[in-house]
């Protein structure tokens, strides 16, 4: 099964597994071959082995429970602050991702069109979809836009597309800029954590997404709640804007 190269062994046994655990060979929270097990499958010693899973658990892909072996881990989803959309954005990860609408339709909301400075009492779409990536439900999204921006029959061209910011584009509205608050907190509440598939409080991430386009309008407020166990921040930072030798 491994290659005679000049790879080490034990990153071929690593590679592997990845693999396997990628395209679903072995599925999240499922036990794997045991290190014995593992050594007759790949025909190597039981250290070479040994060296595979422990980086295989330091790097997250797997996790040790002390007497009972060893399992897939739940994959964390690292998230750069950009531009892209959820599905651009997992399909670069290669994680298979879906949208489910929940819910779709016009109304009016005071705070909603007060931020977006229009009347108060001017509708707006909302778009409201539960994230899911490798079929395990991570975040609740509702997309707010103003109803003169795009018809709500245009909009329902999401259960086909299943992607609001192509629609938007077929319509000339492309994103240039955005900016975001994030807030962490404690979910209970029953209804999310039904969608979630969760019997226990757990942490998240609560966002708010202003989303303009290049003349700076704003034509969408998101508001996300992005489970805490599953998702991580991480933000570049440079002193291009710092003067030197302040």
């Amino acid at each position: 099964m491994l290659n005679n190269n000049q790879i080490p062994l034990y990153i071929q046994i690593k590679n592997d597994l990845i693999d396997k655990i990628n395209n679903g060979y072995y599925q999240t929270e499922e036990k794997i071959p045991s290190e014995n097990e593992l050594k007759d499958i790949y025909d190597v010693s039981k250290i070479t082995v040994r060296k595979a899973v422990y980086e295989l658990v330091n790097e997250g892909y797997l996790y040790r429970l002390q007497g009972k072996g060893t399992y897939v881990a739940k994959r964390n989803i690292n998230r750069m602050l950009n531009l892209m959309s959820f599905t651009e954005e997992m399909r670069a990860k290669n994680m298979k991702c879906v949208s489910r609408v929940l819910d779709i339709k016009t109304i009016v909301d005071r705070k909603i069109a007060a931020s977006f400075e229009i009347d108060t009492k001017t509708k707006v779409h909302k778009v409201e979809r539960l994230r899911l990536v490798d079929d395990m439900p991570v975040a609740l999204q509702t997309s707010y836009l103003p109803e003169s921006l795009i018809s709500l029959d245009k909009l329902k061209d999401i259960y086909e597309v299943h992607s609001l910011y192509k629609i938007l584009k077929e319509s000339g509205i492309v994103p240039e800029r955005a900016r975001e608050k994030y807030n962490a907190d404690i979910l209970k509440d029953e209804y999310l954590l039904n969608l979630f598939e969760l019997d226990h409080e757990i942490s998240v991430f609560r966002v708010k997404r202003f989303t303009y386009t290049a003349d700076d309008r704003l034509f969408e407020i998101a508001i996300s709640v992005l489970r805490g166990d599953i998702y991580t921040m991480e933000v570049e930072l440079n002193n291009r804007d710092v003067e030197q030798g302040e």
